[in-house]
């Protein structure tokens, strides 16, 4: 008897089932502990029928979705094996059902023996909720619905095509609820709480602009500095993390960053102390992309005043073998390479993860070689990888409203355009 009423007071506690970064299972609030089954098929199939619990889910679609690179000779004996073994790990964990999965007519329904609550269906509910309510209540909704969004949806599972499909949507629907959010804290001035808003939906989709937000956050508080070492880090964490050429909406994001970015009031002296270079250091100076981007524009615009010749070099890394050993800092080596070997007037930034441009005023061509030379020494001294090495090419820089051919070299000092 005494064990009877244990067991009824076990199932009254609820499933919960979160989806939305990994996948974990509570009962009530003891977590279950899913050991080397947490990516399984078995498991894969529990995740399926938890996104598909009010339709259902076909079970010819099922099976094809999890054996989607697989040929599988009995669909029937397949499926009937991954529900059973479904059925005993759920148990082994402590999710005991008379019945799990129903089957009728071809779709397979999970069984809701046990309270149930998915993070998912929460997250959608929340949001339909808050489309009809108001003031507080409408906030609160987002509130809620944006708490429960941790991560996209199994974001530490990769190469799962339904799963891929699964975050579109849902991202659409998240980026709406950040969107709402933000609006309703920015009307009662709470700026505070829309800091991590921003912050977290920054920490989620680092790549879709939200850090101008933040920018906006800092600058209210006063925090102006703070405001510009984010955009810096900003710059650079699209570069490292993307490890390519910054896209157009990447440039466009950090633009809009840019244009946010503002200082409190000063003096003369003030402000020249902010824009001076201390401590004061040796080598090349390097700047943030966007930030070089002006710096080209504005050299191009001087040429016809300087009467001084000034060259364009790209360098980047190369790799003898690319299914050989890599080097994962080469693109920080490089840079550190380009500093030591450079004047201080050279300006030089990183184009993407292994790709470096560098204005050289007042060069000659005859130069150009001897200062890739320059760099390549310093890059082998300090990258020890013998499958690695450097190229660069060059290209001097003409006045714009010049229509003249430009003069490119490569790293054989062959002449090419």
């Amino acid at each position: 008897m005494k064990d009877g009423a244990n067991m009824n007071t076990r199932t009254e506690r609820i499933l919960k089932v979160q989806l939305l970064g990994e996948f974990k299972l509570f009962f009530g609030e003891e977590e279950l502990s899913l050991g080397k089954i947490a990516k399984s098929k078995t498991i894969e199939l529990f995740q399926l029928l938890m996104l598909h619990l009010k339709e259902g889910a076909a079970k010819k679609e099922i099976i094809q979705t999890l054996y989607e690179w697989e040929t599988v000779e009995n669909e029937n004996r397949s499926m009937n094996n991954l529900i059973y073994r479904l059925k005993q790990q759920l148990k082994e964990v402590g999710i005991e059902q008379e019945e799990y999965i129903s089957i009728d007519n071809g779709i397979c329904c999970w069984v809701p023996e046990i309270p149930l609550e998915v993070d998912v269906h929460l997250f959608k509910e929340k949001l339909a909720e808050a489309s009809l309510a108001e003031g507080e209540e409408k906030l609160n909704l987002l509130r809620a619905a944006f708490s429960l969004y941790k991560e996209e949806i199994l974001f530490d599972v990769h190469g799962k095509t339904w799963i891929m499909n699964e975050r579109e949507p849902l991202k659409e629907l998240y980026n709406s609820c950040v969107h709402q959010l933000v609006k309703l804290l920015k009307e009662q001035e709470k700026y505070d709480e829309l800091f991590q808003v921003y912050s977290q939906a920054a920490k989620i989709y680092p790549f879709d602009g939200w850090g101008s937000g933040l920018i906006d956050c800092l600058q209210i508080n006063g925090q102006f500095k703070e405001a510009y070492q984010l955009y810096e880090d900003t710059i650079q964490h699209y570069i490292d993390e993307l490890g390519v050429t910054l896209s157009e909406q990447a440039l466009a994001n950090i633009a809009e960053m840019a244009v946010k970015i503002r200082c409190e009031d000063a003096d003369i002296q003030e402000i020249q102390l902010d824009l001076s270079e201390i401590p004061r250091k040796s080598g090349a100076f390097y700047c943030s992309y966007p930030s070089f981007i002006d710096v080209y524009r504005y050299t191009n615009r001087i040429m016809e005043r300087s009467g001084k010749s000034t060259f364009f070099m790209m360098c980047n890394v190369v790799y003898y073998n690319y299914s050989g050993r890599r080097s994962p800092h080469a693109g920080e080596i490089l840079c550190e390479a380009i500093s030591k070997a450079l004047r201080r007037s050279d300006i030089y930034s990183r184009y993407s993860k292994e790709q470096c441009v560098i204005i050289l005023r007042g060069a000659k061509i005859e130069n150009c070689s001897m200062i890739f030379e320059r760099i390549r020494k310093n890059f082998k001294k300090m990258n020890r990888n013998s499958n690695c090495d450097l190229e660069y090419n060059v290209t001097e820089l003409k006045n714009e409203d010049e229509n003249v051919e430009y003069i490119s070299f490569n790293s054989n000092n062959d002449v090419w355009g």
